[in-house]
């Protein structure tokens, strides 16, 4: 009935009634055990014993209690109950908790519930349960006797493929556990952590006797049940109130690893479980993985980078790029996926341009590889703008987290703070590296503070969101590029793309000006490069000025303040392009700025002399050029100084 409160408890009475009347066991010889401190359940009977005597409860609860069993640890929240127990049916929620009331008083153990309770949301199995068992023979009603069976500790997972490029880090890592209780394994999502750490259990087992524990915290809700996934992995008996403390009692002799793995969403829980039992233990070590360290005592926190890939692509023969990680993996992935694959001719320059734009990711290399049986290498490469829905062909039998590239961002995404996810895709704008002055300067346009900006990014570092380039005298940040693109989606589905466009543009033409004036060299050019980080800014924010949706007169400020740079680079074309760009935009107003035109056009006139291209062209009419189509001599910074000069003085 719709709306019933279903408070039945006799069902099983009849068909256990049936059964003995039959003189038949309730649990045949086939039956699985899932057995818990003084208990056992029979699944499949729907049995529940105590001590070998069976306890009455109706089928609803004991459907209840199966749920609980299957995930022990696992919060399970009421409408998944409820569509479970009840399926295909309507009943109100009063229903839920009268049966999970019968199931405490049932598993009554002296004010100790094992049924946890998350208000509002839930309810979890707390309690240490066996692996489910097929048992020789019946249970006994009797105490102490058959049924009564020993469970080994759940083997570690092994990888099914070769594991690539990690030797090192392995190997790295298995040496830090040697000298640190706690070394946590962080990185990116999809960077092979859980890989390495398993990879580097097996190579410790010896060392710790066979006694090393894995334990998946991935689907673990709730901070509180963090202990209870630990305890049922090692079949300890914890109570509710005082679970680390009856953790630490249980192992305060042992000698034990403890690989605890995918912690970040319950972060605070396993921070605080592991710190305490490093302090109330001497033997156990643990092996985390996460996408931020646990900022515990005695935490060595060990970062995984990206898979190595070729800085060189134009050129690359199919033998230098197999020497690098990343591609060595799209080959094998690639060859499983079709059943053999090597790199043909010219084919290792996009595979390297996949490897590169996918930054060494090894999850979105293995996704890559799988569509190489619709798409040819080049295709391939060429479609990865568009990464998000190309690439979501992850494993059936992966964490939902690890079945498409855009699920895996999704996972991290959402565990951060709304401040947080604003940042990051605030930063995702940016079109190369940035300094924390200049992410200060861009995002204080859009009324973040510099307190804001600077904790912000320390917390997208710590969670693997944002990369700290370490090495150079000033620290710079970047988004890998994927992390890059999925921010830029984010920022349009906010609706915020033009704003920190226009944000972004302000930000570097106050830059420009502000260094314009004395023309001295811009000291963030690294031997004059055209690649260098703030070039590429500068070319995305005159690209979105001139744009339909920018601002021209901010691109036309920012094409004049720019001109030093350029004569620096000796860019001399790319800078005509823009003053003649500006030039149009200046011409075509109903009011022209006589000031601006007479920059623009002394811009125009000085860069005309030396540009490249458009000397060439003439180069037959122009007996006073060399043979290169060059000046013999070239007068480069004047011009540029004289037009911010004329700039200045009409401001």
């Amino acid at each position: 009935m719709a709306g019933a409160v279903d408070h039945s408890l006799d069902e099983n009475e009849r068909e256990f009634s049936r059964a003995m009347a039959a003189d038949t066991s309730p649990a045949d010889a086939a039956s699985p055990l899932i057995s818990f401190g003084r208990f056992e359940f029979y699944p499949r009977q729907r049995l529940l014993l105590r001590d070998g005597e069976r306890i009455a409860l109706g089928s609803r609860a004991l459907d209840i209690l199966a749920a609980l069993l299957e995930a022990p640890g696992e919060l399970l929240s009421k409408d998944m109950l409820l569509a479970k127990v009840w399926p295909n049916i309507h009943v109100e929620e009063t229903s839920l908790r009268v049966h999970i009331a019968a199931i405490r008083r049932a598993l009554d153990q002296g004010g100790e519930s094992l049924i946890g309770t998350v208000p509002g949301r839930g309810y979890a199995f707390v309690g240490v349960v066996s692996a489910p068992r097929s048992l020789g023979a019946a249970p006994s009603s009797e105490k102490g006797t058959a049924g009564e069976i020993s469970v080994a500790r759940p083997a570690l997972p092994h990888s099914v493929n070769r594991v690539l490029g990690r030797e090192d880090t392995i190997a790295e890592t298995a040496d830090n556990l040697e000298h640190h209780r706690c070394v946590s394994i962080t990185g990116a999502g999809g960077m092979g952590k859980t890989t390495v750490a398993l990879a580097v259990a097996e190579r410790l087992r010896a060392r710790f006797a066979g006694d090393v524990v894995f334990v998946d915290l991935s689907p673990v809700q709730d901070q509180a049940f963090v202990s209870a996934r630990l305890a049922a992995a090692i079949e300890a008996s914890i109570g509710v109130d005082n679970p680390i403390v009856d953790l630490a009692n249980a192992l305060r002799d042992s000698h034990m690893l403890i690989v605890l793995d995918n912690c970040e969403h319950v972060i605070a829980g396993a921070a605080e479980l592991v710190e305490e039992l490093l302090r109330y233990t001497r033997g156990i070590r643990f092996l985390v993985t996460s996408r931020e360290p646990l900022h515990v005592e005695g935490e060595w926190t060990q970062r995984i980078s990206s898979l190595d890939i070729p800085r060189r692509i134009q050129g690359l023969s199919a033998d230098e790029a197999m020497s690098f990680s990343a591609i060595q993996l799209f080959v094998d992935r690639a060859a499983q996926s079709l059943g053999g694959f090597s790199l043909g001719y010219g084919e290792a320059a996009h595979v390297a341009e996949i490897c590169r734009n996918l930054d060494g990711n090894a999850l979105a290399i293995e996704f890559a590889a799988s569509r190489l049986g619709a798409l040819s290498v080049g295709q391939l490469a060429a479609q990865l703008d568009d990464r998000f829905h190309l690439l979501k062909s992850g494993r059936r039998s992966a964490l939902p987290r690890h079945q498409t590239l855009r699920a895996m961002l999704d996972w991290s995404y959402d565990l951060l703070s709304r401040k947080e996810q604003e940042l990051l895709i605030r930063l995702a704008h940016f079109q190369s590296s940035f300094t924390l002055d200049a992410a200060i300067a861009f995002c204080g346009n859009l009324g973040l503070s510099a307190a804001e900006v600077t904790e912000g990014i320390f917390e997208l570092v710590d969670k693997s969101l944002v990369t700290a380039l370490r090495g150079e005298p000033e620290m710079r940040y970047r988004l890998l590029y994927t992390t890059r693109a999925y921010g830029r989606e984010r920022l349009a589905d906010a609706g915020w793309t033009q704003q920190t466009a226009k944000a972004h543009a302000e930000y570097l033409l106050a830059t420009f000006e502000r260094l314009s004036p004395g023309r001295e060299p811009f000291a963030f050019l690294e031997g004059n490069s055209e690649e260098a980080p703030e070039v590429e800014e500068l070319r995305s924010a005159l690209k979105w000025a001139f744009s339909d949706e920018g601002d021209d007169s901010i691109g036309v400020s920012l094409t004049i303040s720019a001109l030093p740079l350029w004569w620096q680079l000796s860019a001399i074309d790319e800078s005509l392009e823009w003053v003649e760009r500006a030039l149009v935009t200046v011409d075509g107003r109903a009011e022209a700025d006589a000031l601006l035109l007479m920059t623009l056009h002394s811009a125009l006139g000085g860069l005309q002399m030396y540009a490249t291209s458009r000397v060439r062209q003439h180069a037959r009419r122009c007996p006073f050029l060399d043979r290169a189509g060059q000046y013999p001599t070239v007068r480069r910074r004047p011009v540029a100084a004289d037009c911010t000069s004329i700039r200045r003085r009409s401001v």
